[in-house]
């Protein structure tokens, strides 16, 4: 349900403020005045398309904002689906449309177009004369049937939708085994020297940079050998001998002297510690020429690891994910090909179990269209077509489809000894407005759609007399148990109403500028006396909009 609205610098509403409640909410003026607009406003609101001639002139931006209300758990479900969060069940939809840009919001949070428009369907149908033209199109009277047939229809159709995504599924496995045997089997010859390749390389995470800092040290190994030998010449030439001399030199006079034989005893491990360093030394070097072997084959693998990410991109993480992805197509085609005969079995079963949840979902459609058409021609009876005939005409097809095997068309006449014809090639504009209302009133009365506000115009087109009644009497059923917003310029819908409401145009310092307000009861006599074309607000002229107003609320 819509609470509340606001427009603010779109066309000559400068800054618009709307509180609405439920029933039938009715808005009315003077010609021109700017009803036009203000449906233009909440179409931006509800994700329609841009259009920057709408910015009032002299403003940079405009700007449009709904609160809507959910109250039913079937709403509220999904909107969650949608991932939008609700406060009390109220959410909030914003549109800013600026010279170069436009900006959709859900709660403040700035959302995609797409969003807007999916959240917006869960609470405004607006009916305008391009939404009743969609009735010329056959392919929407499938969608009203089903509407109309709720809950049994809705049952039939997740049936059927069961079985046929079930069907379409082993079709596309199927689909996957190819109609070309050779160019299949050349995929699996491709497949098998694929990951044949990548097994073999047997790749390691994080291998690559392990082996780069390897070469990097490898690459400072021959200022390394150099240093080393050096090293051990200095050691071998001039350390040890001399070493090894003083050792000899203190070696008797240590047997008698205390001091002596300390300097002795650390001239001995001296000695020792240069000869296990030459030794060590000697050792590393003998290891060099193998450490330089190991580094030319690192680079032999670092080449390989690099031919394989060329050839199959990414880093050794990503090879090795492609790697299961090609083992598993390569299962699935191998798996496939050899039991192809039982999968084109096993699809001859799902079609035949499509097949007949097809027949049950037509049985359903057939039997609500027999309740449909008694429901539309009494409510087209209602809204003064006179001798009236809708049939629906339910066919089933060959065809199968998300939404069944069928093909639904509304056939009607208007004129006593006609045959009924197809709905587009009669009707009329001010006809498929009434036509819509009737459709509407009469669609699904699940939870979700009590949460829905219709919003109608041009719905008086061409009408007046006991047909505007008829059609003000249509609204204020419809508004029963649901929001119903129109504009119109009929005193009998005006007088229905539960909430009046006049948009009117004034002039301010050069400056045209469009209000909307609520009126009270008082002043909605006042509107319907206007509207009823008395002249002056005469005692008279109030009395004739008193009675109007309660004829029609009788």
């Amino acid at each position: 349900m819509l609470n509340y609205l606001h427009v603010k610098n779109i066309a000559l509403l400068r800054d618009v403020e709307m509180n609405f409640d439920e029933g039938l909410c009715v808005l009315s003026g003077e010609t021109g005045a700017g009803k036009s607009i203000l449906l233009h406003a909440i179409l931006l609101a509800l994700g329609a398309r841009t259009d920057t001639g709408l910015i009032r002139t002299g403003a940079d931006e405009a700007s449009v904002e709904l609160i809507l209300q959910a109250n039913e758990p079937e709403t509220l479900d999904e909107l969650q689906k949608l991932g939008i969060e609700t406060e009390e069940g109220q959410i909030v939809l914003q549109r800013k449309i600026a010279e170069k840009k436009s900006i959709a919001k859900i709660n403040g949070e700035t959302v995609p177009a797409s969003l807007l428009r999916k959240a917006a369907s869960l609470f405004i149908d607006l009916y305008g004369q391009r939404e009743h033209e969609s009735l010329l199109d056959e392919n929407n009277h499938l969608k009203a049937l089903d509407a109309y047939g709720s809950t049994k229809i809705d049952e039939a159709l997740s049936k059927y939708r069961t079985a046929y995504d079930a069907y379409r599924e082993k079709k596309e496995e199927i689909q996957k085994l190819g109609t070309d045997d050779e160019e299949r089997k050349r995929r699996i010859d491709y497949l098998t020297y694929t990951v044949r390749e990548i097994e073999n390389a047997h790749l390691k995470p994080g291998e690559e940079e392990t082996l780069k800092e390897k070469r990097l040290r490898f690459m400072k190994a021959e200022e390394l050998s150099k240093s080393l030998k050096e090293a051990e010449g200095y050691l071998s030439q001039n350390a040890q001998e001399a070493l090894s001399g003083a050792v000899s030199a203190l070696k008797k006079a240590a047997e008698t002297d205390k001091e002596i034989e300390t300097i002795f005893r650390t001239l001995v491990d001296a000695d020792a510690i240069v000869r296990d360093a030459e030794s060590e030394i000697e050792e590393r070097i003998a290891a060099l020429p193998s450490e330089e072997e190991e580094a030319g084959r690192i680079e032999e693998r670092l080449d390989e690891i690099q031919r394989l990410r060329r050839k199959y991109g990414g880093s050794a993480e990503e090879i090795l994910a492609s790697l299961n992805q090609y083992r598993s197509e390569l299962d699935e085609l191998r798996r496939l090909d050899a039991n192809k005969e039982q999968l084109y079995q096993e699809l001859e079963e799902r079609k035949e179990a499509l097949k007949e949840a097809g027949r049950s979902l037509h049985l359903c459609r057939s039997e609500a269209a027999v309740r449909f058409d008694r429901d539309m021609t009494a409510a087209l009876s209602e809204l003064r077509f006179l001798s009236v005939v809708f049939r629906t005409e339910v066919t089933e097809t060959n065809r199968f489809t998300r939404n069944g095997a069928d093909t639904v068309v509304f056939y009607i006449s208007m004129n006593p000894g006609e045959t009924p014809k197809p709905l587009s090639q009669i009707a009329s504009g001010g006809e498929l407005s009434r036509i819509m209302l009737a459709l509407k009133t009469l669609s699904s009365q699940k939870g979700s759609e009590k949460d829905k506000t219709f919003i109608f115009d041009e719905i008086d087109t061409g009408i007046s007399g006991s047909t505007a009644l008829a059609v003000a009497r249509r609204l204020m059923r419809a508004a029963e148990d649901r929001q119903v917003l129109l504009v119109s310029h009929l005193p009998q819908i005006v007088a229905m109403a539960d909430h009046n409401y006049l948009i009117e145009k004034n002039v301010y310092e050069n400056e045209t500028v469009t209000a909307v307000r609520e009126l009270s009861e008082e002043e909605s006599l006042s509107e319907i006396a206007r509207l009823l074309g008395t002249g002056e607000m005469t005692d008279a002229a109030l009395r004739n909009a008193k009675e109007l107003r309660s004829a029609v609320k009788g």
